[in-house]
């Protein structure tokens, strides 16, 4: 995988492999959908603003 993709693509790279609904890998990991959605989004920007 590579090291450059952004986390909410690994995640969906995975939950895909995995043929799960978003929903469903979140519950497989524990957090809520509301959670995993807003990680995502932090991560998101926070990658984009180190790009910068």
């Amino acid at each position: 995988m590579d090291s450059n993709m952004l986390f909410g693509e690994k995640i969906k790279k995975i939950r895909k492999e995995k043929n799960m609904s978003f929903n469903e890998f979140a519950k497989f990991t524990g957090f809520t959908t509301s959670y995993m959605v807003k990680l995502i989004r932090l991560l998101k920007v926070s990658t984009n603003s180190v790009k910068n």
